[in-house]
C-alpha cells in the first residue's frame, strides 16, 4: 500500500468500498448463510447460498500520469462479514433480545466502519497522515451508522436514495436545528430553478463532460443527524453502442458527502473511479477462481479467499511498474 500511494496518489487517497459475495455448493461451510443474490434481476430476488466479504480497493488514478488509462483497484482489504444467526421461533426472549443486540453491533454497516478506521490507521502508520483518505462506497452505505459517525481526515462519499428526506438548517430565530422544509434529492433532480453546472471528468478512456447540481450545507435528521453534509445529483449521461446508433442514457445518480469543503471534482471524480472494484470482483471470481475452493476449517474458509485476492493485489501491481497499464505485446 506504501508503494502504490507514494507512486499513484499524490494529492487524496481514493478508497473504494464494496460487499461481494462467493457461492458454496457445502452446507457445512463456517459462516455461510442465504442471502440475496446479487445478479437477481429487479423483478425477483434471489437467493444464494454462500459468503459474504467486504473488500477495500486503493483506487489508482493513472490518468494522471499518461492522459490515456482510467482508474485500476489494487485490493488493500478482504475481510469476511457473516451474519448473525437468527434464533428459532421457539427461542426465549432472552434469545430473541440477544440476536437483536448482536445484529446491532455485527452487521455490514458497523464493518464497513471498522475497515475504514482501520485503514485510516495503518495509512498514518505508513507515513501519509497528513493524505486525506476518500471512502467511496454505494447506496447499502448510505445509512445512521456510516453518516453518524464522523471519521477523522477521512472523507465519506456513498450513492443515495432518490426519496431520501433532506433539509436545510434553520435560519430564524430559537433553538431549532433542521429546517422546516424538506426535500428529497430528486425534487432536486427536478427542480428548474436549479441551473446545472458542467465539471470534465476522466470516465471510460478521455475526458468527459458530466453536469451535475449541488446543494451544501444539508442536514439529514434521519442519518446524519446535525452533521453538514454535501448533495449532488448528476444528470443522465448520454451514450451510444455505434458512431451512427440511437443515443441511450444511463441513470441519474445521487451522492452524499459529509465534507462542504473538498472540491467538487475530486468528489466526482473518486465516485467514477470506484467502478474499478467492480473489475476487482469480476477477475476475481472468473479468472482467479476465489470462492471455489471448498474449504470447511473454519479459519481457511475466510483466509484461502483473502490469500487469493492478495495475490492479485501484487499482480496488479507488479504489471504496473513492469509493464504501465497500457496493453503491450510481452507474453
Amino acid at each position: 500500500m506504501r508503494r502504490a500511494i507514494e507512486r499513484y496518489c499524490p494529492r487524496h487517497i481514493p478508497i473504494g468500498l464494496d460487499d461481494t459475495r462467493l457461492k458454496k455448493s457445502g452446507k457445512k461451510v463456517p459462516q455461510a448463510f442465504w442471502g440475496r443474490d446479487p445478479m437477481s434481476p429487479p423483478f425477483r430476488a434471489n437467493l444464494l447460498w454462500g459468503q459474504r466479504f467486504l473488500q477495500a480497493a486503493l483506487l489508482a488514478p493513472l490518468y494522471r500520469q499518461e492522459g490515456q488509462s482510467g482508474s485500476w483497484g489494487l485490493p488493500v482489504r478482504f475481510e469476511e462479514v457473516p451474519a448473525v444467526r437468527k434464533p428459532g421461533k421457539q427461542a426465549s426472549p432472552e434469545a430473541q433480545a440477544a440476536y437483536r443486540r448482536a445484529h446491532k453491533a455485527h452487521n455490514l454497516s458497523t464493518a464497513f466502519v471498522a475497515m475504514v478506521q482501520e485503514l485510516r490507521r495503518s495509512i498514518d502508520a505508513l507515513g501519509f497522515a497528513q493524505k486525506t483518505m476518500l471512502a467511496v462506497g454505494d447506496g447499502s452505505f448510505c445509512n445512521r451508522t456510516t453518516f453518524g459517525q464522523g471519521f477523522e481526515r477521512t472523507v465519506l462519499i456513498t450513492r443515495a436514495r432518490k426519496n431520501l428526506r433532506l433539509c436545510l438548517p434553520h435560519a430564524g430565530p430559537g433553538r431549532r436545528v433542521y429546517g422546516e422544509k424538506t426535500f428529497t434529492p430528486e425534487e432536486v433532480y427536478k427542480d428548474k430553478g436549479r441551473p446545472w453546472k458542467a465539471v470534465r471528468l476522466f470516465h471510460g478512456g478521455q475526458s468527459r463532460r458530466v453536469r451535475y447540481k449541488e446543494v451544501n450545507e444539508v442536514l439529514w435528521p434521519r442519518g446524519g443527524r446535525q452533521r453538514r453534509l454535501r448533495l449532488l445529483v448528476l444528470a443522465p449521461t448520454a451514450y451510444r453502442k455505434t458512431k451512427a446508433g440511437r443515443p441511450y442514457y444511463r441513470q441519474k445518480a445521487y451522492l452524499l458527502c459529509d465534507d462542504p469543503q473538498l472540491p467538487v471534482k475530486a468528489v466526482l471524480q473518486a465516485y467514477f473511479d470506484r467502478w474499478a472494484i467492480e473489475v476487482n470482483h469480476r477477475d476475481e471470481k472468473s479468472i482467479l477462481g476465489v470462492g471455489q475452493a471448498q474449504v470447511r476449517a473454519k479459519l481457511s474458509a475466510p483466509r484461502v479467499p483473502a490469500l487469493l485476492v492478495a495475490m492479485y493485489s501484487l499482480l496488479l501491481l507488479s504489471g504496473l511498474e513492469a509493464h504501465g497499464p497500457q496493453r503491450t505485446g510481452a507474453a
